[in-house]
C-alpha cells in the first residue's frame, strides 16, 4: 500500500511538472507574439500616423487666419456639427458641408495648383 501511494504521488507531481513546463513554453511563446506584433505592426503603424498628423497640421498651418479650423476638422473627420445657435455638440451628418466646400472652391485649388510640389 505504500508503494502505491508512493508512485501516485510521483505520478502526480510529474503531471505537475510537465504542467508547469507547458505553462512556461506558452507564456515565452506568448511574449515573443506580442513582442513582434508591437515591432511588425503597431509600432510601424504608430510611425506612419505620426507623419500624417505632422502633415495634416502643414497642410492646415497654410490656410489664412479667417478659416475656422478646428469646427472644420469637428465637421469632416469626427463627424461633429454644431446646431444653429451653437451651443450643443452632437453626431450627426454633415449637412454643412457645403459651406465648407464653396470655401476652399476654384481659389484655392487655383493658388494649389500654381505651387510647385503641392499637389
Amino acid at each position: 500500500l505504500q508503494t502505491a501511494a508512493e508512485l501516485f504521488v510521483s505520478y502526480t507531481i510529474s503531471r505537475f511538472e510537465q504542467v508547469k513546463q507547458l505553462h512556461i513554453i506558452l507564456l515565452v511563446c506568448t511574449l515573443a507574439a506580442v513582442l513582434l506584433f508591437v515591432t511588425k505592426v503597431f509600432r510601424p503603424q504608430v510611425v506612419r500616423l505620426h507623419a500624417e498628423s505632422k502633415a495634416m497640421a502643414g497642410m492646415m498651418s497654410q490656410l489664412p487666419a479667417e478659416v475656422d479650423i478646428e469646427s472644420h476638422v469637428k465637421l469632416h473627420v469626427l463627424g461633429i456639427r454644431r446646431d444653429e445657435q451653437g451651443a450643443s455638440m452632437r453626431m450627426g451628418s454633415t449637412a454643412g458641408a457645403g459651406g465648407a466646400s464653396m470655401m476652399m472652391g476654384s481659389g484655392a485649388d487655383a493658388d494649389r495648383r500654381s505651387m510647385p510640389g503641392m499637389l
